[in-house]
């Protein structure tokens, strides 16, 4: 369970609380602790209350050793209903940052992805939070690099498992996340069915400031003239290389990654004549905030994800 302190009173007696599980929408509680008064706890108010009970998709903690021993932690989530019974078709979601982490919280996205039949591995890969300083220092300058390889692991490790189909797995991602999808369809071109990169970073020279570049390309230190390297792990540069379907989604109000990453990715795709189809939002930024915008991205990558992967079994 995820639990995070809102707010206080300023005579501290007063607390709201927002609680999660990873299957469950998150509800704000109201902690009262007068002084002189049994201490209560009450709901207040959820953030999808018309999500019934049994639609909800349980959450379960996973570890998987990547290819060099390092231990990395994640969630799968699994749809709702009765346990899956053989390998099912699934989706990976790498998250956002990389500064970041998936919790056991309740993500909407996957939680939307299950709903509709797939399992959702959400690997926190190296350079994720929430697991020491080593951890994450061990992701600078690995965009490309050790970090894809640990979602590629992820990958495997649900193969090997038997718990995915090796022949319909698609990886998703917004942000970071983004970024990694279009390099997982990159580096490992029979891995995946399709890709869609909601906000992606597709050009790691924009990214970083090239050339007067301060900063790692990845984080820390100084690259100091590795163009080579900088293309190497720029899906912008590398749009020869994809060979399965890719669906572009981006905010044009974005401030945190442009939406001229995703323009120039898509023109990258139509010269190599790839399959491909974009979708802008033109009063939405890097988030998609407003209700009718989500419900197009959850449309778009239901239909997507259906195209591609097939029809699931009932469950």
């Amino acid at each position: 369970m995820h639990v995070e302190l809102i707010d206080r009173t300023d005579d501290g007696h007063r607390d709201l609380i927002l609680a999660s599980t990873g299957a469950q929408p998150e509800t704000l509680y109201l902690l009262d602790r007068a002084a002189g008064k049994p201490s209560t706890l009450n709901p207040i108010g959820a953030t999808y209350p018309w999500i019934p009970d049994a639609a909800a998709a349980p959450v379960k903690p996973v570890d998987y050793p990547a290819r060099d021993g390092l231990k990395i932690h994640g969630y799968i989530t699994f749809p709702p209903g009765p346990a899956p019974t053989g390998p099912i078709p699934f989706v990976v979601l790498p998250h956002g940052g990389p500064g970041a982490r998936d919790k056991l919280d309740f993500d909407f996205l996957a939680q939307m992805i299950a709903s509709r039949g797939y399992g959702v591995l959400q690997p926190n890969f190296r350079g994720s939070t929430g697991r020491g300083v080593a951890f994450e220092a061990a992701g600078l300058q690995e965009w490309g690099l050790h970090m894809q390889d640990d979602v590629t692991d992820g990958t495997k490790w649900l193969i090997d498992q038997t718990l995915a189909d090796p022949q319909r797995i698609c990886i998703v991602g917004w942000s970071y996340g983004g970024y990694a999808a279009l390099m997982g369809a990159i580096k490992e071109p029979g891995l995946y069915r399709c890709v869609a990169s909601m906000a992606g970073v597709t050009d790691l020279k924009r990214e970083f400031g090239w050339p007067q570049q301060q900063r790692s390309l990845f984080g820390g230190g100084s690259l100091e003239g590795d163009l080579a390297h900088l293309d190497e792990n720029s899906p912008l540069r590398q749009a020869d290389k994809i060979k399965v379907p890719i669906l572009l989604l981006h905010g044009k109000l974005d401030i945190n990654v442009p939406d001229e990453d995703t323009e120039k990715m898509a023109k990258a795709l139509e010269s190599e004549h790839k399959k491909f189809e974009v979708v802008y939002f033109p009063d939405d930024d890097h988030y998609l905030f407003h209700e009718a915008n989500r419900m197009t991205l959850m449309t778009k990558l239901e239909k997507f994800l259906k195209d591609n992967l097939g029809p699931v079994a009932a469950h």
